[in-house]
């Protein structure tokens, strides 16, 4: 029997065998892969097959087919084509290898089995809780030192509305810890407009904030914090 009439079996058997969950008394399920024995001519040389094993010692079974199961071997044979001869799989329970003979006892392909993990359950999410929209009081002050070293600073009042993903009704990026908008304008020169880029970014776990222009150069800095009851 050629290697690719293995492997073509083994596709086969792939495709039949589902996991079970997991239960006290249900089958358990190894996940093999095996390859061509060194030494072998077979244009699949080199070829990996993956085959669940599933195992069911209550029905002596391997891949629903008759099987020898100890705690030191598992053997199953497939005899499934009267055209071809059967081939026999043996997985050693100790070592975790795993091989493929032929009918004389001949090795052809060799590999190796890992215990198959579990299908987790899928929780379907849930709804995010709507955050309702608030306000940051940000004292904001001139990165570069102006007239005599004089740094003027500026209060601004940021509603950030996190269902819309706005801030002042401008576009926002919202993550957990940032929060970032982008500004474009454009200015009249001469004949021609320049575009301008402004970009505000608050560090929601820090509360430091910034402003750049063109070319990333910094504009301003400050502070931000939630806006508590207003003053007055």
């Amino acid at each position: 029997m050629s290697i690719a009439r293995i492997l073509w079996l083994m596709a086969v058997t792939v495709a039949s065998v589902s996991i079970p969950g997991v239960a006290a008394s249900a089958p358990f399920t190894m996940a093999c892969k095996a390859q061509v024995s060194p030494g072998l001519v077979d244009p699949t040389h080199g070829r990996v097959a993956s085959l669940p094993v599933l195992v069911n010692p209550e029905q002596g079974t391997v891949n629903q087919l008759p099987a020898a199961i100890t705690d030191a071997l598992i053997i199953w044979t497939d005899n499934s084509d009267p055209k071809s001869e059967p081939i026999s799989f043996i997985l050693d329970r100790t070592t975790m290898v795993f091989s493929v003979n032929d009918a004389a006892g001949v090795r052809l392909m060799l590999g190796s089995c890992v215990a198959a993990q579990t299908p987790q359950t899928v929780v379907p999410p849930t709804d995010t809780p709507k955050v309702p929209p608030f306000m940051l009081v940000c004292r904001m002050t001139t990165a570069i030192p102006q007239t005599y070293g004089v740094r003027p600073q500026t209060d601004w009042n940021l509603m950030v509305d996190s269902a819309n993903s706005t801030v002042n009704g401008w576009p926002a990026t919202l993550t957990a810890d940032r929060i970032i908008i982008h500004q474009s304008s454009t200015e009249k020169h001469l004949l021609r407009e320049i575009p301008h880029e402004t970009v505000v970014e608050v560090n929601r776990i820090t509360g430091s904030a910034s402003v750049r222009g063109d070319d990333n150069i910094l504009l301003l800095t400050g502070n931000c914090e939630v806006a508590s009851a207003p003053k007055f």
